[in-house]
């Protein structure tokens, strides 16, 4: 008898303002393969918010291959289609909602948990600060900070208050798949009742390859994400803003999608060197990486960290964080810099210029994270179609 497998759609929908996003095109990969390979071995479900965008290519794959979907606005609604669907095993790719009251024990559930960043990487107040909009988030960041500062105790409890919130997520499955080696030992360090942990390399994004190399913007330094404090932008535009200053980088502009806080912009004495393009598409951002001299990603936290792969595909030098999964994906290939050292940033940047990382290095390191992450992806659709581990 095939197993009836619930697969979670509804978190690769967009998040807030954002249409898509690194959980999001992991969690459509995985559905993409099990519709691919694995639909003769079990009765597929998905559930997704019909009124919120999702891709018109799964559209059709899912129409095409007569899948069942579900209607479902809020998570909160899951625990009802696991009580009453006869579903022997679900998968959120997201899990981080989901607790055993959404699901209940007699469904087998597997989650792919990418890093626990409010452990690892729980605040850095002086850059948040400046990635704080409007007067609320201001006043809310001001409090919880002065409130940090002067209570050991408030500190204390804000940690316990996200390790219980972790608990109850890890708690509600059964088997925890983590998406590199990085977050899978944070798991066993934080949560050692949590006892099925697999890791399976996050699949490599489909994309379509860019062959132009010759850039409108010149030569230019890329960065990604510059709306997001964790992605640590800020310091990146200091440490590249503090070289223009003593001459370095010449005929050099910085290339940045999204938009940096006005905080961030105003302390740049050499504004008119950085293009901010805000949200790009998927192709646009292929061609970004494509010509770009040098990609820039110094991190805070990542639980596996595409961007630095997405850049090395057209042999691009890589500067990145030498923190959390990046040393473990990237192995050899880049550039490594502490994220919270503006100077050493500032110094690999020159490196990179000076002693660009031979392409045969980078295509090596490439091959050798492609094979696995393919054999990985074979290993987790081959768990969530098992279903049950103890059979």
């Amino acid at each position: 008898m095939k197993k009836r497998l619930l697969f979670d759609l509804l978190m690769a929908q967009p998040d807030g303002n954002v249409k898509f996003h690194g959980g999001g095109e992991y969690i459509k990969r995985i559905l993409k393969e099990i519709l691919d390979k694995y639909l003769d071995r079990i009765e597929l479900t998905v559930f997704y918010d019909k009124d919120r965008f999702i891709d018109d290519w799964l559209q059709a794959e899912l129409s095409a291959k007569s899948v069942c979907c579900l209607d479902v606005k809020d998570f909160r609604e899951v625990r009802s289609l696991l009580s009453k669907g006869n579903f022997d095993t679900f998968y959120s790719g997201l899990p981080y909602l989901y607790t055993r009251r959404e699901i209940p024990k007699s469904v087998y559930a597997i989650g792919t948990f990418h890093g626990l960043r409010a452990v690892e990487c729980p605040h850095d107040d002086a850059r948040e600060y400046m990635y704080a909009l409007g007067l609320k988030a201001h006043t809310k960041h001001r409090v919880r900070k002065l409130l940090t500062e002067c209570s050991d105790g408030f500190k204390q409890r804000r940690v316990n208050n996200t390790l219980a919130g972790y608990r109850k997520s890890l708690g509600a499955y059964d088997l925890v798949i983590s998406d590199s080696e990085h977050s899978e030992y944070t798991i066993r360090n934080f949560f050692p009742e949590v006892k099925q942990v697999a890791t399976c390399y996050a699949p490599m994004k489909e994309s379509t390859l860019v062959e132009n190399d010759v850039s409108k913007y010149g030569d230019f330094i890329l960065l990604v994400s510059a709306d997001r404090w964790i992605k640590n932008s800020s310091r990146a535009v200091e440490a590249i803003d503090e070289l223009y200053s003593r001459g370095h980088l010449e005929g050099v502009n910085v290339v940045l999608t999204g938009l940096l806080p006005k905080r961030v912009r105003q302390r740049l004495r050499y504004a008119e060197r950085f293009t901010e393009l805000g949200y790009v598409s998927s192709s646009e951002l292929e061609e970004l990486y494509a010509t770009c001299r040098v990609f820039l990603y110094p991190t805070l936290n990542e639980g596996f960290g595409y961007p630095p792969l997405e850049a090395m595909k057209y042999g691009r030098t890589c500067v990145v964080s030498a923190v959390c999964s990046v040393p473990e994906i990237c192995g050899s290939a880049v550039y490594y810099a502490n994220p919270y050292d503006v100077t050493e940033i500032e110094n690999r940047i020159l490196q990179a210029f000076a002693k660009p990382i031979d392409k045969a290095v980078i295509e090596k390191r490439l091959k050798e994270v492609g094979a696995r992450q393919q054999s990985d992806l074979s290993k987790l659709c081959e768990l969530i179609v098992k279903g049950d581990m103890q059979e």
